[in-house]
């Protein structure tokens, strides 16, 4: 008899714990969000990673706080030639704006502040692919480099990035091999949401258009403390049990 009810209780505290996993994520999201006109997704031309050397780099201005991650375009990917991606985040340290500076300037005056390596079988072809990282904390206002190589693509292979047909993004440039072209890497910038803002944005759309007492952020938040609670009287049950 104890052993049916450790399985039934084991079997609810799963469903339970699946149930507000799944409801978090849906609130919650991914907790990112795109900056103002830094979704630049024209991505009409292909730009060719053809040797281990090749470094495309595009310039852009954090407009908030915590950037942690950079989205690209990719055309076709072959894992077997090309093992892995590696992306680069470099501030640059000029006060100037980088469409100012020479490429020359923009390596002298720039300091690497994460470095991401990507698994090639992680990449998918025809889509947007990202490079997380660790929240930057204090990015508003700066301005960084974000370079993408493949160090070890092996001699014959491939893979090909997408670009802009023209110059899209004003507030920064692009750089393939060193030379500045006049598109913009096919890229958006992403940044973490504070947790506070997180939470209060969720509970504002869990109550959107509901019947009161739902219609309050203050039913919702009792509702998930005694959800909680329940977990944790299932929890002790089973330990209790074992």
């Amino acid at each position: 008899m104890i052993k049916i009810g450790r399985t039934w209780l084991s079997i609810v505290l799963l469903i339970a714990s699946l149930l507000g996993a799944g409801g978090l994520y849906l609130c919650f999201g991914s907790g990112v969000f795109v900056g103002d006109r830094q979704n630049q997704n024209d991505n009409a031309v292909e730009v060719g990673i053809w040797t281990s050397d090749d470094t495309f780099e595009q310039t852009f201005i954090a407009l908030h706080p915590n950037l942690s991650r950079l989205d690209f375009w990719v055309d076709s990917y072959h894992p077997w030639s090309s093992p892995y991606l590696e992306c680069r985040i470099s501030e640059l340290t000029s006060t100037d704006h980088a469409s100012e500076l020479t490429y020359d300037m923009i390596r002298r005056q720039s300091r690497e502040v994460h470095s991401v390596k990507i698994s090639g079988w992680l990449i998918s072809g025809h889509m947007a692919n990202s490079c997380s990282f660790e929240p930057i904390s204090d990015s508003q206002g700066k301005q960084y480099v974000f370079s993408l190589r493949s160090p070890a693509l092996k001699k014959g292979g491939g893979s090909i990035l997408l670009s802009s047909s023209k110059d899209r993004y004003d507030r920064g440039s692009f750089f393939v091999n060193g030379e500045k072209k006049d598109v913009d890497l096919a890229f958006r910038v992403l940044y973490q949401r504070p947790y506070r803002q997180l939470i209060r944005s969720a509970l504002n759309r869990l109550v959107l258009r509901k019947p009161f007492p739902l219609s309050k952020t203050w039913f919702v938040s009792l509702l998930f403390l005694m959800y909680l609670g329940l977990v944790g009287v299932l929890l002790y049950s089973c330990f209790l049990y074992a």
